[in-house]
């Protein structure tokens, strides 16, 4: 007698839980909690499943899925809002541990809705619970938690080989008219001068090996950017782009009038050397005029994110929300300024080739205006 087969939704329930079970038994991952949003059999409801590091008992709780003027009610209003709605709906389920950690967040590909949850605000911010955290990744395709936890290491791996980050990251840096009719116009402009000035001193820098240089662009051609991207040694790929209308805008160079956009269709399943690419501007993610206009839903197919993860790169990170030039610049400090690279550029500067304390001043003026918790220490 054969026993009776199960629903898919209990079928993908089942391998949510042995997925968070093989990546319990990947290594040092104590300090690694894991969220999946699971589809149920009744469709209005979803499933959370909450996974604290170490093998504490998992939670399970069938909530409410909200509707889509729901979440744009709560797109529209504040932060703390936002919070206060996901802390009730979610029962406050997320329970972090002591100490700093890390939340990967898998979302089941027929409830993408909650990617529009601005996860990423309320660690940053301290918010429903999850000040514990430290960074927090989502996962959007099949990939399972334990694949995401050691592509994590070697991420990790890598930027913490100075000579390594600087030979294989590329940053590319686009401007837009509009930017400069902005009220934070003046600090973008001083921001972006200020990334220009670190950028350069990240250039023949000697290691035993010999000189190596940090690759970065400012508003590459189609040609250039398709050459930053193809190249096996690109690792990292941090760039700020326009997507509002739907597609990747280049930035205002002199080829913009023949170029004005940046197909990534020819790069699917060929950036699979890319361990990180971190793109910041207008809804990358998802966009609600896109939502109302063409029936977009979170990173699907029309998303310039769901083209990123076509390309096979490692880590593909966006925003459901607008995210200002000035969060890219947070961004691009912190990694520059706060990370391995740091050690490098205290040595330009000890050596009376950089200005640390002007640019120090600049860097925190942004870090603090974007709420990141980091600071550029003096020297």
């Amino acid at each position: 007698m054969s026993l009776p087969s199960l629903s898919p939704f209990l079928t993908r329930k089942r391998e949510v839980f042995e997925e968070i079970a093989a990546a319990r038994r990947v290594g040092g991952i104590s300090s690694i909690d894991l969220l999946a949003i699971v589809t149920s059999e009744i469709p209005s409801q979803c499933e959370l499943v909450f996974a604290p590091g170490g093998d504490a008992e998992l939670k399970s709780i069938i909530l409410p899925i909200p509707t889509n003027n729901e979440l744009d009610d709560l797109s529209r209003g504040s932060v703390e809002d936002f919070s206060a709605w996901f802390a009730a709906w979610s029962r406050s389920t997320i329970e972090p541990g002591a100490g700093e950690r890390i939340l990967l967040v898998k979302v089941d590909e027929w409830q993408s809705w909650f990617l529009r949850v601005p996860l990423t605000l309320f660690v940053r911010r301290s918010l429903s619970g999850l000040d514990s955290y430290e960074s927090l990744s989502w996962i959007v395709t099949d990939r399972t938690f334990a694949d995401v936890i050691q592509n994590r290491s070697d991420l990790i791996a890598l930027f913490e080989d100075a000579e390594a980050l600087i030979r294989g990251t590329v940053v590319a840096i686009n401007t837009y008219p509009h930017l400069r009719l902005n009220a934070d116009a003046e600090l973008v402009a001083t921001g972006t001068l200020t990334a220009e000035t670190i950028l350069g001193q990240l250039q023949n820098v000697p290691f035993p090996d010999g000189k190596v240089s940090l690759r970065w662009l400012k508003n590459p051609s189609r040609d250039e950017v398709t050459e930053a991207l193809l190249n096996t040694e690109t690792k990292v790929f941090v760039a700020n782009l326009e997507t509002g209308s739907g597609e990747w805008e280049l930035g205002e160079s002199p080829a913009r009038s023949e170029e004005e956009y940046f197909d990534l269709a020819p790069l699917q399943n060929r950036l699979s050397h890319i361990k990180l690419m971190r793109v910041f501007h207008c809804n990358s993610i998802f966009s609600r005029f896109g939502a109302a206009t063409t029936g977009m839903k979170p990173a699907d197919r029309s998303t310039v994110v769901r083209q990123l993860l076509l390309t096979g790169a490692q880590f593909v990170e966006g925003a459901t929300m607008q995210e200002p030039y000035l969060e890219f610049l947070a961004f691009l400090f912190q990694f520059l300024m706060c990370g391995s690279l740091t050690f490098t550029l205290r040595g330009r500067a000890g050596s009376g080739k950089f200005a640390w304390a002007d640019a120090a001043r600049v860097c925190n003026q942004i870090l603090e205006v974007q709420e990141f918790h980091q600071r550029v220490e003096d020297l």
